[in-house]
C-alpha cells in the first residue's frame, strides 16, 4: 500500500474539519447560519476526484447523517472552487416521514444515494457559490 503524500494528507484533514464543522452546524446552529457556513469563498481549485476521495475517507472515519454529509461537502468543494447545489427532501414510508438530503454538481449526485433521492420531494435547494 502507498503512502499518502503530505498533500493528500493535509487534504484529507481538511475533509475532517468540514466535516466536523458540520456535526455541528447541525446539532447547534440555525438553517441559516448553516447555509452560510456551507457556502465560503474559494481559497484554490483541486480536482474534484481528489476532493470527493478525501471526503470519503473521512466520512468513513467520522460518519454522520445524509445531512451532516452533504452539508460538510458542499464547503468543502466550495472552499476548493467547486459550485454545488444540495437539496432537501421529504418522502412517506412505512414508519412515517422521512428526510434526506444529498449533493450534485450538475447531474451528478455527488452524495445521498441517487436512488434513494429519487423517491424524495424536494421541499428546499440550496444553489452556489
Amino acid at each position: 500500500m502507498l503512502r499518502p503524500s503530505p498533500s493528500e494528507i493535509a487534504l484529507f484533514l481538511r475533509a475532517v474539519a468540514a466535516l466536523a464543522g458540520a456535526h455541528v452546524q447541525v446539532r447547534f446552529r440555525s438553517v441559516e447560519s448553516m447555509q452560510g457556513w456551507a457556502t465560503p469563498p474559494a481559497r484554490g481549485a483541486r480536482p474534484l476526484e481528489d476532493l470527493l476521495l478525501a471526503f470519503r475517507r473521512a466520512t468513513d472515519r467520522l460518519g454522520g447523517t445524509c445531512l451532516v454529509r452533504a452539508l460538510g461537502l458542499r464547503r468543502f468543494l466550495a472552499r476548493h472552487g467547486h459550485s454545488t447545489e444540495l437539496r432537501i427532501g421529504v418522502a412517506t414510508g412505512a414508519g412515517g416521514l422521512m428526510g434526506h438530503a444529498w449533493l450534485l454538481q450538475g447531474e451528478r449526485i455527488l452524495i445521498g444515494d441517487g436512488e434513494e433521492a429519487a423517491t424524495f420531494k424536494v421541499l428546499t435547494t440550496w444553489f452556489g457559490p
